[in-house]
């Protein structure tokens, strides 16, 4: 989750704001919910990506080796893909020019993602 949330620059980062479960291996799957302080990207490159400042639960137990595969796929996924995921949103939601706005952020944070996991040494 921290490199997603370094992409996509989600402000109000907390543990409440994570569902945690258990698998049938007893192996924890995270997900995170309320997105609402994102995508603040400004145009036209998304700006410079900063660390995420947490979620503590997330800050204190980070997983190199799943950030690492985290910032590979962020990292791989084409201009396309990224643009055809944000056209995907609705249209009453999200106009042409901010879709436009978020792809183009997007896309331009992709790569900047890395430095900012290594400076943190949440990868290796």
């Amino acid at each position: 989750m921290l490199p997603f949330h370094a992409w996509l620059a989600t402000q109000d980062l907390k543990d409440e704001h994570l569902v945690i479960a258990t698998d049938q291996d007893a192996a924890y799957n995270v997900a995170a919910i309320d997105f609402a302080y994102s995508l603040d990207l400004p145009a036209p490159d998304g700006g410079p990506v900063q660390p995420p400042a947490g979620p503590p639960s997330l800050t204190a137990n980070v997983d190199k080796s799943i950030v690492g595969a985290t910032v590979e796929k962020i990292e791989n996924l084409s201009d396309e893909e990224i643009r055809c995921l944000v056209d995907s949103l609705p249209n009453e939601l999200v106009g042409d020019d901010e879709k436009e706005r978020l792809t183009m952020g997007l896309i331009g944070r992709r790569g900047k993602i890395r430095a900012v996991m290594l400076s943190q040494g949440w990868m290796s």
